[in-house]
């Protein structure tokens, strides 16, 4: 399936993770995971039969992470990565070229019900709460060129920091975003 399907290779990278788990009752009736911590370093991938990377990603971390079973939350303290590079092509056909890195999905269902339904307060509390306390980019570019443009065409988004704080799926809570982006078109 890798090799048929997954169109790129990962060069290089490193990965440790470091979890503490909890169960309780014999047939599980309990869970939880906690601390939860994964870090990647040096992460470089390739697109087979392509000169060089698209993507590299010197630092990406995950922590603090929580989950319990029954799922009532689901929670990540922080995702931060530092100083990714993503390069981005549009074909001569329009196509991206990340479009084909992976095998296309199943096709979409139309909705079976009214698309204006409410959704019902006693739903809505039942649901699971997910969170993510801080998520922090820092020196991130993305490189885009453009061969199906009239003549080439190449730019550099360069995204000096992207700060979000505070998301969450419960009711009423607020999420802060800082953006700070320049590019060289």
């Amino acid at each position: 399936y890798y090799h048929d399907k997954i169109l790129f290779d990962v060069l290089d990278g490193k990965i440790s993770a470091s979890v503490q788990l909890q169960a309780a009752g014999l047939p599980l009736k309990t869970a939880a995971v906690s601390e939860l911590t994964v870090a990647l370093t040096a992460l470089t991938a390739q697109e087979r039969q392509q000169p060089k990377p698209f993507l590299t990603v010197p630092s990406l971390l995950v922590s603090g992470g929580e989950v319990d079973w029954p799922v009532t939350r689901l929670h990540v303290g922080e995702i931060a990565c530092d100083s990714p590079i993503l390069a981005v092509e549009r074909l001569a056909d329009a196509s991206l070229n990340l479009q084909h890195l992976l095998p296309a999905g199943p096709a979409s269902q139309p909705p079976t019900g009214p698309a204006d339904a409410p959704v019902q307060d006693s739903d809505q509390e039942n649901q699971p709460i997910a969170s993510l306390g801080r998520f922090s980019l820092k020196g991130a570019k993305l490189a885009f060129s453009d061969a199906a443009a009239s003549g080439p065409f190449e730019t550099t988004l360069s995204i000096d920091s992207v700060l979000l704080q505070d998301l969450s799926t419960a009711k009423g809570k607020q999420a802060t975003l800082q953006v700070d982006i320049r590019t060289e078109a």
